[in-house]
């Protein structure tokens, strides 16, 4: 993983359009993905998508498949949202769908702050990088993130040995 440090980390991204695609593949078995990929049943299907983390601000709308095991987190996508927060129950999920060697979608509404912001935080703990590097590396599979400044603050702060449980 390379990484190119900038000033103003919330604007590295200004240039590139939002991401259009409904699931980006970061890593093997890992996607990223928006709402709608979300709820396409073919499509994770057809990925081999057999869990799925959603983090939404409400889950009225949601609907699940058969055969998909799913979780669930609440945050909404604003610079004062405790992203820390939420990461262990994150990392459990996460953590699990690897050991068993199933791919796993993380998705938020569009697919370029909340879920790229949890997986950023996961690549950071799992290869023992900073957060440039971690943002440049799922930038790379889902080009147009554009993680809230309160979130890259968070992760900018991250003490990743504190995290390193969950991968064991």
């Amino acid at each position: 993983m390379t990484h190119q440090e900038t000033d103003d980390s919330a604007s590295f991204n200004l240039s590139c359009p939002l991401p259009k695609e409904p699931l980006s593949l970061i890593e093997a078995g890992i996607f990223l993905g928006n709402f709608e990929g979300a709820q396409n049943e073919e499509l994770l299907r057809s990925n081999g998508i057999r869990k799925v983390l959603g983090l939404l601000e409400n889950f009225s709308e949601y609907k699940g498949f058969d055969g998909i095991e799913y979780k669930q987190v609440l945050i909404v996508d604003n610079v004062r949202a405790d992203l820390v927060g939420i990461l262990p129950e994150c990392f459990e999920f996460i953590s699990r769908a690897q050991r068993m060697g199933e791919n796993f979608l993380v998705h938020c509404v569009a697919g370029i702050s909340r879920s790229p912001s949890v997986l950023i935080a996961y690549f950071m703990v799992k290869y023992s990088v900073d957060y440039y590097t971690a943002r440049d590396y799922v930038n790379k599979g889902r080009p147009g993130i554009y993680p809230n400044k309160g979130f890259i603050a968070q992760l900018r702060q991250l003490d990743v040995n504190e995290y390193k449980v969950y991968f064991n």
